[in-house]
């Protein structure tokens, strides 16, 4: 046997092994996930702007998505996405304040409301998950309760809507100690 054929059998052998191996990784069951996106809370992560008083943070959830049509364009602004005939969002997110013992929503002149980012076609009837991030400012300077919290749901292109998330109890510092 020539070195020539014994080198070619190792590289059919090599060819065969690399193609069961992409054969196998390929059979590999996809993640499937309920049509209605689902969320959890990830974090509240607080943004140290100096100043030495709670103003921002990061809010983070993880979603998942069975069909995989999350999020909105800026041209989707006509029905069905704007069902109140104003911008429509569709990551609502609610604010509550510590009141006694327990926590009231409370409505604030402006929204903590957010457009969830489009989700390429290409994932179009594809489960997906991820992470999503988004910058809030907090702090209200209209109340002295320094313990809040969020809820969050999203809402698909289908308009399916996903459970409802709350964020612990959130400490809010008011005012810097050291003035």
């Amino acid at each position: 046997m020539s070195l020539v054929h014994f080198n070619i059998n190792i590289f059919r052998a090599l060819v065969l092994l690399l193609m069961l191996s992409l054969g196998l990784s390929s059979c590999r069951k996809q993640v499937e996930y309920p049509l209605e996106p689902q969320i959890e809370f990830k974090s509240f992560d607080k943004i140290d702007d100096g100043t030495g008083i709670d103003n921002k943070a990061f809010l983070a959830i993880n979603f998942t998505d069975g069909d995989g049509d999350l999020g909105l364009k800026d041209e989707d602004t006509l029905y069905p996405y704007n069902p109140e005939g104003d911008f429509y969002y569709n990551m609502l997110i609610e604010y509550y304040e510590k009141k006694a013992d327990s926590f009231v929503l409370v409505t604030l002149p402006s929204t903590f409301n957010a457009r969830f980012p489009y989700v390429e076609s290409n994932y179009i009837n594809r489960g997906i998950s991820g992470e999503i991030q988004i910058e809030l400012f907090y702090n209200n300077p209209l109340s002295t309760a320094d313990s809040i919290k969020f809820s969050v749901q999203i809402i698909d292109r289908a308009l399916n809507k996903s459970n409802v998330v709350f964020s612990p109890s959130i400490f809010v510092k008011k005012t810097n100690s050291k003035q």
